[in-house]
Parts: structure tokens; sequence; C-alpha cells
């Protein structure tokens, strides 16, 4: 769990891996040099020994505070919650390592969203594809996997390295894409994850940011262009929404 200044929200995210039925976890947050209360909120759940907390001396950036806590991963499987997400389902953990127990195929797992807002509204819903065969064919198109939703194996990130803090913030869909040339993908088909859209991370409203968001993805989508199918209609569409973006 990486956190910066996240003291509005999480609260709510370490309270929904507590609540989880599957309890065999350690719970690593990294908090990138929060100046809020974080810290202060973090404490109270230290008493669990299985949550460990780091605090970076400086702000290292959302993409190399991820590294670093991939760094300090020691399970078996690895699973992303960012702390303004939270996972909504109790049976969520449990049904994704029974999947990756029964699938040694399979290298990441994730599952549906919902998009809430700061007060934790739905405000929208998030559907992917859910087999590999189809997440593969529209992974190039748009990454199928929700970052807080994903559990893969540490095994394979032993074997193709950590995030490319080069590629931020579409780290998480490059190391996928990465999972996926040499794995499978999957996606379980209900909603457990809350994926929360709020004033202090959206750019929605901002042309810049989009653009640079829409230039990274066909950076990375060139760069995986004979590892999936549908390259072509996915370089036009990345073309297409870098163009929209000038217009807008």
């Amino acid at each position: 769990m990486c956190a910066f200044n996240c003291e509005k929200y999480i609260a709510e995210a370490i309270e929904s891996v507590l609540s989880q039925t599957f309890q065999d976890w350690e719970l690593i947050v990294i908090d990138d040099a929060s100046n809020d209360k974080t810290e202060e909120i973090i404490n109270p759940f230290l008493s669990d020994a299985r949550i460990r907390y780091i605090k970076n001396p400086l702000n290292l950036g959302l993409a190399r505070n991820r590294i670093r806590g991939i760094e300090e991963v020691r399970g078996e499987y690895i699973a992303i919650l960012d702390s303004d997400d939270r996972w909504n389902d109790s049976t969520k953990l449990e049904k994704q390592c029974e999947f990756l127990d029964k699938n040694p195929e399979c290298g990441v797992i994730g599952t549906f969203a919902n998009v809430i807002d700061k007060n934790g509204n739905i405000t929208d819903r998030l559907t992917y594809k859910t087999t590999d065969k189809t997440i593969r064919r529209n992974m190039l198109f748009q990454d199928q996997i929700v970052n807080s939703s994903s559990l893969f194996r540490t095994s394979i990130i032993n074997e193709i390295g950590n995030y490319d803090p080069t590629l931020a913030p579409a780290e998480d869909y490059d190391l996928f894409l990465r999972i996926g040339a040499e794995n499978q993908f999957a996606n379980l088909p209900f909603y457990m994850t809350d994926y929360r859209v709020h004033p202090e991370n959206s750019s929605s409203n901002n042309k810049q940011k989009k653009l640079n968001h829409a230039k990274l993805h066909l950076k990375v989508i060139k760069k995986f262009k004979n590892d999936y199918p549908n390259y072509f209609p996915a370089l036009i569409k990345s073309y297409l929404r870098i163009l929209k973006i000038f217009v807008w």
C-alpha cells in the first residue's frame, strides 16, 4: 500500500484488508514522506503484527514508492491496494488466492471495480474482460487490470523485474503487460474493489496531464507490439486519443 498525504482515506483502505476472510497476509504500508496526519492515523493499526509501516525520509514519487514496497515483499503473492482505494468484498483475497492456486499458468488476476467519489458514493462501474483470451485481445486498447484489484505472483516479479519508473504513471500497465507476455490473465467478474476518484488524484480537467498519459500509453503499446494482438487498431486508437486532447 503506497501512501502519501492520505489521511482522509487510509483508515478505510487498511480496514478493508483487516476484514478479509483470507487472513494469512502481511500489509506493507510505504509512506512517501507524508506531511499530514497519515502516520498518526496508521499508528493504532500497528498493534497488528501483520502490518509493517515504512516511511521514506524523502518523497520518491509513486512509481519509486511502489518499487520500494515490492522490494519488501516476503509472501508468495503480491496484492496492490492504493491508500485512497478499498476492497469492498471480504472474500476478495480468498477467491483470488484460490484461483491462482488452482491455475498455475495465470500470472495476474484482477476484479471488476466501482468508481467512488471522495465520500465513498458509487459514480460509475468498471467492467473488464475475464478470460485470458479476451483480456489479451484488449490489453493494447486499454489496461484490463485495475491496479488496486490486482494479485500477482512474487516469483514472476523476481524473474521479470520491478516497476519501470521511467513509464510513470503507466508503470502498472507496463508491469501487467510484462507479466502477461509469458503468463495468463484473469479477472473475477465481481465488483470487489472500490477505485476512488477525488480532487487530489483526478487529472480529468488537466489537459497536459491527460496528454502525458496518452503519450505514455502510446509508448507502452509500441513496446509490446509483437507480444499482443490488435497492435495496429490499438495504435490508431492511441493516436486518435492524443489528437482529441489537442483539439479539446
